[in-house]
């Protein structure tokens, strides 16, 4: 039954965590952890980003295979006043159960 419970609280418990120094806004900061409960396994999903200015990187582990680490780069693009649109181009590498350009 303790299972049951642990697994249902590892599913709310997925969260994002935003960071911005006020007084030095160079670099922001995200961190994501996504977790995936399956009937015997659980699979965490974390997520790293770091955004300065059009700079955008990013890591995820456990996205693109299990055991993989996979590290991008790209550039922020926005645009718009009263509809907001962002895109974010990126290009990495994937090391682990699964290597190659991403």
């Amino acid at each position: 039954m303790l299972k049951y419970i642990w697994s249902g609280f590892l599913l709310v418990a997925s969260f994002i965590v935003k960071a911005q120094a006020p007084d030095n806004p160079k670099f922001s900061f995200e961190a994501t952890l996504n977790n995936y409960i399956f009937k015997e396994d659980y699979i965490f999903n974390p997520v790293l980003t770091a955004d300065k200015g059009t700079l955008h990187l990013e890591s995820r582990y456990n996205y693109e295979d299990l055991n993989t680490l996979s590290l991008f780069a790209g550039y922020n693009i926005e645009a718009g006043n009263e509809l907001y649109f962002e895109l974010t181009p990126m290009f990495g590498f994937a090391f682990g159960e699964t290597n190659g350009v991403i």
